[in-house]
């Protein structure tokens, strides 16, 4: 009888792969064994790589560089066997620091500083690939390819466009099987305001 009550508690546990350690059940987690659709809601801190330096030989020239700013991403797909395929969005804004300035030597020699902001919004295809480390922590590696458009608030209140391209990586902290902590690191590629962030997540399993 005691038998037969083992392997019943054995069966109604939640799926996934088990193993006996000291007479207890203990699931082992296997992001290959995920497959369905997947999620992503990752808010960041956004730091722009770019510097836009003057060209002193030039009448009208600036010179540009941003504070740190806010980005959110989001992506959704599919997940099979570790690998991720879906679509993305993104959305960035960033302020221009204090020492930005502009010059109109048809206008006046002086410098004139300014404080605008830029904001990108870009949507991309997703890939991605999970590995596990132990049970509940796993690492990631992500890349995506699309479209952006940055709305450029100086004087000329320009809108800047083209190929958005982004990579990513790393840490994924399961906390139980449908949601997980995420951690890491992305690159933006764009013309205007290309940017490194640091983003603290979470993604959906269904």
């Amino acid at each position: 009888v005691a038998e037969k009550s083992n392997q019943l508690a054995f069966q109604v546990e939640a799926p996934g792969r088990f193993t006996e350690e000291n007479g207890r059940t203990k699931a082992l987690f296997d992001p290959k064994a995920l497959n369905g659709r997947y999620l992503i809601i990752s808010p960041a801190i956004s730091f722009v790589s770019k510097i836009h330096r003057p060209n002193h030989a030039l009448p009208k020239t600036r010179y540009k560089r941003y504070d740190p700013g806010f980005a959110l991403n989001l992506a959704g797909g599919w997940e099979k066997n570790g690998f991720k395929y879906g679509l993305g969005g993104l959305f960035k804004t960033n302020r221009h620091h204090k020492s930005s300035w502009e010059r109109n030597l048809f206008v006046s020699p002086d410098k004139h500083y300014f404080r605008k902001s830029s904001q990108t919004f870009a949507g991309y295809f997703d890939l991605g690939y999970e590995v596990g480390f132990t049970e509940s922590l796993s690492g990631y590696l992500g890349a995506g390819l699309g479209y952006y458009l940055s709305l450029v608030e100086d004087s000329r209140e320009r809108k800047d466009h083209g190929l958005f391209a982004t990579g990513a990586l790393g840490l994924s902290w399961r906390v139980s099987e449908l949601i997980a902590l995420r951690l890491g690191y992305r690159y933006l590629h764009e013309e205007e305001v290309p940017a490194h962030l640091v983003d603290l997540g979470l993604g959906f399993q269904f």
